[in-house]
C-alpha cells in the first residue's frame, strides 16, 4: 500500500509543480495556451492525490464514492482538455472529429457528478501477487462508454503528435513518445477497472510520464525562444548601429543642406545689390558713349567705355553664376561651343597660372552642348585651376584637356600629373565646404558649384584618381547638333547699331534707387519719362494716372514692393497690368521667384542693356496697339 502512495503522492508533486511553471510562463505574450496546460496539471495532481489518500483505504465511505466519481470525471476532462490544448497551442481550427469528440465528452463529465448514473459505488480490488489492494469506481455501461470515448480521444491527440514528430515540429518526438506511454498505461488502467486484467493501477505513472514529457518540450521551447531572442537582439543592435547611421549621415545632410541654404540667400542677396549699381553704372557708360554732344570721344576714350562696360557685363555673369547658389538660375535652352569654352577657360585659368606650357588640348572635331557656355566656362576654368594647383613642388607637369563623343553625350576629361587625391577625400570630394587644399587655400566651394552646374545642364561630373599618379575630371553633356547660342550682351559700339525706340511713348519708371532711375531716363532719351522712387507713391499716382504706354518697375523695393504694387493694381482691376516691365537684381525671396515664373510677367535683369530694354518696350507698346 505504501508504495502506490508514494507512486501517487510523487506524481502528484510532479503535477503541481507543473502547473505553477505553466501559469508562469502562461504570461508571457505567444505562451497563453499554456493557461490550459495548466488546468491539465492541476487535474492530474488531484487525481493522483485522491488517489494517494482516499483510494487506497479498505473501508467505504462517502468520500471514497465522491473521489470515485471525481477520478472517473478528471478521467474524461483531461482528454477533452489536451483536446483543446493540441489546438490553440499551435493556433489550429478545430476539426470535425474535434467537435464531435468534445460534444460526447463534455456531457460526460457532469454526468459523472450524479450519483449512480456512471459511478455506482466502488470495491475493494486485491492484488495478491504484488500484496496490494485498494478500491475500484464501479460503472455503469454509461461508464464503460466513457471510458472508450476517452480512450480514443487520447489514441487522436498521440496521433497528431506523432504527425508532428514526422513534420519536424519542435518538442514534438518527446510529446509524442510521453503520449505513447500514457495511452498505454491508460489502457492498462482501463482493462483494471473492467476488470479484465489483475494489476494495480498504472495510470499515475503514465500521467507524470507525458507531463514530463510536455516538461521536456517545454524546455525545449524556451531554449529556442531563448536563441531566436539573442538572435533578435543582435538584429535589433545592428539596426539600431544601421539606424544611428543614418540618422548621423541625415544630421549630416541636414546641417549641409542648411550651409547650402545660408549661402544660397547670401549670395542671392549679394547679387541682388551688385546687380543694382551695376544698373546705373552700365547705364550711363552707354549713355557717355553714345553721347552726341559738342564733345567727340576719341578712339581711346570709346575703347576705354567699351573695356569698362566689358567688365560690367563680366561682372554681371559671376553674379549671374552665383545663382546656382540660390537655385535662382534660368532654365534656358542655351547652347555652348566646347572648343571656344576650353580656350576661354585656358585664358582665364592661364592669368593665374602659367598654364600655356602645361595645357595639351585634343578638341579639334569636338561640337557644342546643351548648356550655357559661360557657365561651362566657369567649370572648365575651376578644374584647370585644381590642376594647376596639383603640380605645386611637384616638378614637371601637364594637364590634358581631352572630349569625345560617346552615346550622344559629350564627355570633357580634364587630366593631370599632380600628386593625386587619397581614397578618403574622395568620397567627399563634391561636398560643400570641403577642401583638401591648405586653410586660406581654398573655400570648398568650386567642385561643389562644378557639380551643381553640371547637373542643372542634365549631365554628370566623375572623377578618379591615383596617388602618386594624377588625376581626371570628367564631365558627360548633352550634345547637340544647333548652333551655339551665347551672345554677347556687351552694348554696340556705335548708337547705329542699337535698337531704335518706338516715338512718342510714354514711360515711368519706379524703383527705390534714384541712380537706377536716372541712367534709365537717359538711355530712354525722347521718350516722355517720369520717375518715382517709392513704390506706395507710385501706387496712388497710377491710380489717378492709367495713361502710360509702359511701367518699367522694380521687383524689390523696401515698405512696398513692385509684386505688393502690381497685385493692388490687379484689385483694382486696372488696365495697367497689361503695359508692365519689371527689372530685378534677382529674386531673393521664394515669393519673388514665384512672381517671375508667371506667364504674365514680363521681366529683365539688371544690370540692363539698352537693346535689351528698347525691344522690351516696343513689344509692350505694339502688343496694344489697333490692329
Amino acid at each position: 500500500m505504501i508504495y502506490i502512495a508514494i507512486m501517487s503522492g510523487a506524481a502528484a508533486a510532479i503535477h503541481f509543480s507543473m502547473m505553477l511553471i505553466s501559469l508562469a510562463f502562461a504570461r508571457a505574450p505567444g505562451w497563453q495556451s499554456y493557461r490550459v496546460f495548466a488546468l491539465i496539471a492541476f487535474l492530474l495532481g488531484l487525481y493522483a492525490t485522491n488517489n494517494a489518500l482516499v483510494l487506497q483505504g479498505a473501508e467505504v465511505s462517502s468520500l471514497t464514492n465522491l473521489s470515485g466519481r471525481m477520478n472517473v470525471s478528471i478521467g474524461v476532462m483531461v482528454p477533452a482538455l489536451w483536446l483543446v490544448f493540441s489546438r490553440v497551442r499551435n493556433d489550429e481550427l478545430f476539426t470535425h472529429i474535434d467537435k464531435a469528440l468534445l460534444a460526447i465528452l463534455v456531457p460526460l463529465a457532469i454526468l459523472t457528478h450524479v450519483p449512480g448514473v456512471v459511478v455506482t459505488g466502488t470495491h475493494l480490488t486485491d492484488i495478491e501477487s504484488l500484496g496490494l489492494s485498494y478500491r475500484t469506481p464501479d460503472v455503469s455501461a454509461i461508464g464503460q462508454l466513457l471510458y472508450g470515448v476517452s480512450l480514443v480521444t487520447m489514441i487522436v491527440i498521440t496521433n497528431r503528435y506523432i504527425q508532428k514528430a514526422r513534420g519536424g515540429t519542435t518538442g514534438a518526438k518527446v510529446s509524442a513518445l510521453g503520449m505513447v506511454v500514457f495511452v498505454l498505461l491508460a489502457c492498462e488502467e482501463v482493462l483494471v477497472a473492467l476488470e479484465f486484467v489483475n494489476l494495480p493501477y498504472l495510470a499515475d505513472l503514465g500521467f507524470a510520464g507525458v507531463t514530463l514529457s510536455f516538461a521536456a518540450e517545454l524546455s525545449s521551447r524556451v531554449s529556442d525562444e531563448s536563441i531566436a531572442l539573442k538572435a533578435l537582439n543582435r538584429d535589433l543592435e545592428e539596426l539600431v548601429d544601421a539606424r544611428s547611421s543614418d540618422l548621423a549621415e541625415t544630421r549630416e545632410a541636414l546641417l549641409v543642406a542648411e550651409r547650402h541654404a545660408a549661402i544660397g540667400q547670401l549670395a542671392s542677396g549679394v547679387g541682388h545689390e551688385i546687380n543694382n549699381p551695376l544698373a546705373y553704372v552700365s547705364g550711363n557708360l552707354t549713355f557717355l558713349r553714345d553721347y552726341e554732344g559738342i564733345h567727340t570721344w576719341t578712339t581711346d576714350e570709346l575703347e576705354a567705355i567699351d573695356e569698362a562696360l566689358d567688365g560690367v557685363e563680366r561682372i554681371s555673369r559671376i553674379v549671374r553664376d552665383l545663382t546656382v547658389f540660390s537655385g535662382n538660375s534660368e532654365n534656358s535652352e542655351e547652347v555652348a561651343d566646347v572648343q571656344r569654352a576650353i580656350r576661354s577657360a585656358i585664358r582665364i585659368a592661364g592669368s593665374q597660372h602659367k598654364l600655356d606650357t602645361m595645357v595639351r588640348t585634343n578638341v579639334a572635331s569636338i561640337g557644342n552642348v546643351k548648356m550655357d557656355e559661360s557657365k561651362l566656362t566657369q567649370v572648365l576654368v575651376n578644374l584647370l585651376v585644381n590642376a594647376a594647383q596639383a603640380s605645386v613642388g611637384q616638378g614637371p607637369h601637364k594637364i590634358t584637356v581631352e572630349c569625345v563623343v560617346v552615346e550622344g553625350k559629350q564627355v570633357i576629361e580634364v587630366s593631370d600629373t599632380g600628386t593625386g587625391i587619397d581614397a578618403a577625400s574622395l568620397e567627399r570630394i563634391f561636398d560643400p565646404l570641403y577642401t583638401t587644399k591648405e586653410v586660406g587655400q581654398g573655400t570648398g566651394l568650386g567642385l561643389y558649384v562644378c557639380r551643381g552646374i553640371v547637373q542643372e545642364a542634365g549631365g554628370s561630373i566623375s572623377v578618379k584618381s591615383v596617388q602618386g599618379v594624377g588625376t581626371t575630371f570628367s564631365l558627360e553633356l548633352p550634345a547637340t547638333t544647333r548652333k551655339s547660342t551665347t551672345i554677347t550682351t556687351i552694348p554696340p559700339k556705335t548708337s547705329a547699331e542699337s535698337a531704335v525706340l518706338d516715338d512718342d511713348i510714354s514711360i515711368y519708371i519706379i524703383d527705390d534707387e534714384a541712380h537706377v532711375t536716372r541712367a534709365l531716363q537717359r538711355m530712354l532719351k525722347g521718350s516722355d519719362v517720369v520717375l518715382e522712387n517709392d513704390g506706395l507713391a507710385a501706387l496712388r499716382h497710377l491710380e489717378a494716372n492709367a495713361n502710360y504706354d509702359v511701367v518699367i518697375c522694380d521687383l524689390m523695393m523696401p515698405n512696398f514692393t513692385g509684386m505688393e504694387l502690381f497685385e493692388a493694381l490687379d484689385k483694382a482691376n486696372s488696365t495697367l497690368r497689361s503695359h508692365f516691365l519689371f527689372i530685378t537684381g534677382g529674386a531673393v525671396t521664394s515669393a519673388a521667384e514665384e512672381f517671375l515664373e508667371r506667364n504674365d510677367i514680363k521681366y529683365l535683369l539688371k544690370p540692363i542693356m539698352p537693346n535689351a530694354l528698347t525691344t522690351a518696350i516696343n513689344d509692350i507698346v505694339r502688343a496694344h496697339e489697333p490692329t
